[in-house]
């Protein structure tokens, strides 16, 4: 084998493997900063809804700016939107889904940590 060959097949062996790690380091950083959008987005609607509901149990949407109704008040394919009171009684849950969950595991996480990020299914 020339040197010419042998050096243009370290050369495209050397490229390769550049690309490739190069790719799965876009790849990673794509889904690191989706998921965290997502969850902060969640944050939000989060903070939005317990402000609508401290309005009363059903609030009216049509009293809602449409921006910010548009952006934060959609509702997700099986989301859940469930507010505990001090107590760690809930006091409001929407009924679009009904999931299982260990409500009372759930308020010693947020005890524990302040928030919870959680995917079912």
């Amino acid at each position: 084998m020339s040197i010419k060959v042998r050096l243009m097949l370290i050369f495209a062996s050397i490229m390769a493997v550049i690309l490739l790690i190069f790719s799965v380091y876009v790849y990673y950083s794509t889904v690191f900063i989706r998921k965290t959008a997502f969850y902060d987005r969640l944050w939000e609607r989060t903070e939005i809804s317990y402000q609508l509901l401290q309005e009363g149990p059903r609030p009216d949407l049509s009293t809602i700016h449409p921006s910010v109704r548009n952006t934060y008040w959609t509702i997700l394919p099986e989301e859940e939107i469930i507010v505990f009171d001090d107590v760690g009684h809930y006091t409001y849950i929407n009924e679009f889904v009904e999931v299982k969950i260990d409500y009372q595991g759930v308020l010693e996480i947020i005890a524990k940590e302040g928030r919870i990020e959680a995917k079912i299914g």
